[in-house]
């Protein structure tokens, strides 16, 4: 390994221009033909090189499709990221960008919350970190709001629910602290918001969407967070 500031040796820089081909050629089959279309071959195939000599970067498809979904996952938050950064913090900004961000990639969200893909799991230690930092900002943002109001689940239910524990060690796993009903509020708005966003991009809902996909969200996204 590298170390920080040293300069790379020409072997080193080579190797990394190739990575990020074969991530860049990767990433442009996908949102061509979808997770069915990634191939190792074609990859190799465009670099100019036999695909014996691609699994010196890249071991199989599997391995393939988690640096894909680590990319995508890291993708998604940095535009989440941005978002919160230059408009105001909310989960209804939160929402705005990820609507956005699958619109322009809809292959890519699809790996990362469509239909799982057969014969493939992604390896927590590689996908947990990236694919939890959107879930962090809105378990953030929602831990903000004002407490539910009394006619929703009260506080005794909210900390004997069987679920509470999970929730509270898996934000606690974040960084961030929540009570009993504010844990339970994050998960329900999370779960909402990714179901809206595939209702949307996987026209669930039907055709005649796309012009109110943002006035639908912002609608969806009030209600949960009242």
């Amino acid at each position: 390994m590298e170390q920080p500031g040293k300069p790379l040796t020409p072997r080193q820089a080579a190797r990394q221009e190739t990575e990020a081909a074969v991530l860049r050629i990767g990433n442009r089959l996908l949102d061509e033909q979808g997770a069915d279309g990634l191939s190792l071959r074609a990859i190799a195939r465009e670099l100019g090189m036999v695909s014996s000599a691609l699994y010196r970067y890249v071991a199989n498809r599997d391995q393939l499709i988690t640096l894909l979904i680590t990319r995508a996952y890291n993708d998604l938050a940095d535009a989440v990221d941005a978002a919160l950064e230059h408009r105001e913090d909310s989960i209804q900004a939160l929402g705005t960008a990820m609507l956005a961000w699958s619109r322009s990639h809809p292959q890519r969200w699809a790996l990362l919350y469509g239909t799982p893909l057969a014969d493939y799991r992604a390896p927590a230690e590689t996908t947990v970190a990236p694919g939890t930092r959107v879930m962090a900002q809105v378990a953030r943002l929602a831990a903000a709001l004002p407490e539910p109001g009394p006619d929703w689940l009260g506080a005794e239910a909210a900390a004997d629910h069987p679920v509470t524990p999970l929730l509270q060690e898996s934000l606690a796993d974040l960084g961030l602290t929540a009570s009993p009903r504010a844990a339970l509020r994050a998960l329900s708005i999370w779960v909402g918001l990714v179901g809206m966003v595939n209702a949307l991009r996987f026209q669930q809902l039907g055709p005649g969407f796309d012009g109110a996909e943002e006035a639908l969200l912002r609608t969806h996204l009030d209600y949960l967070t009242r």
